[in-house]
């Protein structure tokens, strides 16, 4: 659990903040809203409350979330280096029928992370508030989609406030991926049928479509 090893961590917060952009309950006059309110979240730390881990602590994730039934794993992490054990745990994840949906990474440049680089993972970037590509979210070839990931609000767990305290202005596609797993999700709520190549390919029929051209 965040913050039982080092309560001011760099890692101890950022789950939480994800988690509120992924699912924060609406209606409630209470801090914000997310995007899909009636989710149900298994929280998984894969990384310690430094934000350090490894290719066993991630694969170990993936492997115990499929393994409890989930729908959707969304992956607020990268890393630039192939990981086989990585690999293979998003293959075990898909071979199962979970969606798997990862951050491109904050380095501004051609040169999308794992493991939203696997063909496997929908690949999520970010825009910014006037709906262009924000500047440091990383593109190429396998991106999906991009989605809002910059000047956002959302819940803000500290080590004196576990329960109600929320922060504005944070920014990076590790909120931009909730954002679209969240709308995914929903979509799996109302098509139970449906396959998510089918729910998947509704959501990018009915994007904004831009041509996203960088300069040097």
């Amino acid at each position: 659990q965040a913050g039982e090893v080092n309560p001011n961590g760099t890692g101890t917060t950022h789950g939480t903040m994800v988690a509120g952009v992924f699912g924060a309950t609406a209606n409630n006059a209470v801090g914000v809203a997310g995007v899909n309110w009636y989710s149900t979240i298994l929280p998984i730390q894969a990384l310690d409350d430094d934000s350090y881990g490894d290719s066993l602590t991630v694969s170990e994730g993936i492997h115990y979330a499929t393994d409890q039934g989930v729908d959707v794993i969304s992956i607020s992490l990268a890393t630039s280096q192939v990981d086989p054990f990585i690999r293979e745990a998003v293959r075990y994840a898909t071979d199962h029928g979970v969606l798997v949906v990862a951050a491109s990474g904050n380095d501004g440049c051609n040169c999308i992370s794992y493991p939203a680089n696997y063909p496997e993972v929908l690949a999520v970037g970010a825009i910014d508030q006037t709906g262009n590509p924000a500047s440091f979210s990383n593109y190429g070839a396998n991106l999906d989609v991009l989605a809002p990931g910059q000047n956002m609000i959302s819940s803000y767990w500290t080590s004196s406030n576990g329960t109600s305290s929320y922060a504005g202005g944070i920014a990076g596609t590790s909120f931009a991926t909730p954002f679209v797993s969240g709308l995914l999700a929903l979509g799996r709520s109302y098509q139970p049928t449906a396959t998510w190549d089918e729910i998947v390919g509704a959501m990018l029929e009915n994007t904004d479509k831009r041509s996203l051209s960088v300069t040097s």
